[in-house]
């Protein structure tokens, strides 16, 4: 990259936002499917312009519902990775509180206020990881392949799917290819892996690798899917490996967990939230896995509409690892979501 006195980036950031309740609250419903969250999907950049661009894609508590961008609050801060001091660099509504909203520190321009504005993501690449570990039973299965199957009709020809199924190997039963292929839906309801453990990261990482080479891609947006009903016990790959590869691709993990509804700790979601969160990703847990088909469309869909916000970051490439963070609020509901600008 270009080393200039003031480097500019342009960073695409295309994140999934939800609305409900707390992020990680276990849905006891099942009509009310739990999407509360706000999600990274792309982080792109650009070493000759000021300009920040990031691109979201909204629902709200209704499935598939659409958000009025003027209903929407954005703000951005970002850091230095390893410190504390967090720079305000974008806020789309100032006033809305008696903050002010001062010049970011490391130079002097002003933090962006610029209005929220709505757009489409050319194509979607997404690679399903489906759990088939011995834990998953009839019914489980059954709803996880109708949910992957909804979520590969609802894309469109511009887009790509790739099914990767675990136990305890890991195998691409259906290579990244065009939505519409036959190949898709055979290997969603006749995979060559079933019983056994589950190696969770192991297929996410398969997953984040393949999808790496098109993130660079304009208007396009990438996404590992994982549905499972547990923790992973038998991958090679660590939590931290698998974070690492998912946030230096630019490729956020998003993860639909089935939950027991007599004993909701049994899924050990620590690890798999931390995971989505860590990645940009989103992590929804549900105690029916009739609502899988349900979150699974949702948040793939998001991926598709895109609300587009500008800043300017106040970093340049010798300050090291950038760390940003969006704040999102709807109707008076707030998320969060962390992630890492990678140093080329």
């Amino acid at each position: 990259m270009m080393n200039i006195v003031r480097r500019s980036a342009m960073v695409l950031v295309a994140m999934m936002v939800a609305w409900g309740c707390s992020e990680d609250a276990l849905d006891t419903n099942p009509d009310t499917p739990d999407l509360a969250g706000v999600a990274i999907t792309q982080i792109e950049e650009s070493d000759d312009s000021g300009a920040v661009t990031l691109s979201l894609s909204i629902t709200d508590t209704v499935v598939n519902a659409e958000v009025d961008p003027s209903a929407m609050r954005v703000r951005v801060w970002e850091s230095i990775v390893g410190t504390d001091d967090e720079e305000l660099v974008y806020d789309s509504k100032p006033s809305e509180t008696a903050e002010v909203a001062a010049a970011p520190l490391k130079k002097d321009t002003a933090v962006s206020t610029t209005e929220v504005s709505k757009s489409s993501s050319d194509s979607v690449d997404i690679a399903i990881v489906l759990d088939r570990s011995g834990s998953i039973n009839p019914s489980e299965e059954h709803e996880m392949e109708q949910a992957a199957i909804a979520v590969v009709n609802s894309l469109r020809n511009s887009d790509h799917v790739e099914i990767i199924n675990v136990a305890t190997t890991v195998v691409v039963d259906a290579s990244l290819r065009g939505s519409n292929s036959s190949e898709i839906t055979r290997a969603i309801t006749n995979p060559s892996v079933s019983a056994g453990w589950s190696r969770i990261f192991d297929g996410a990482l398969q997953g984040v690798a393949h999808l790496g080479d098109t993130t660079q891609r304009k208007n396009h947006a990438n996404i590992v899917l994982v549905m499972t009903d547990g923790e992973d016990n038998r991958s090679s790959a660590s939590m931290e490996s698998l974070i690492s590869g998912a946030v230096r691709l630019s490729v956020p993990i998003f993860i639909v967990a089935i939950a027991d509804s007599s004993d909701p700790t049994d899924l050990h979601s620590t690890e798999l939230s931390t995971v989505a969160n860590s990645t940009g990703g989103r992590f929804v847990q549900t105690a029916s896995e009739l609502n899988l088909t349900s979150i699974a469309s949702s948040l793939t869909q998001s991926a598709v509409s895109r609300y587009e916000v500008t800043y300017e970051t106040p970093y340049e490439e010798s300050d090291g690892e950038r760390a940003i963070t969006v704040e999102v609020t709807v109707n008076d509901k707030t998320t969060t979501t962390k992630s890492k600008v990678a140093k080329r």
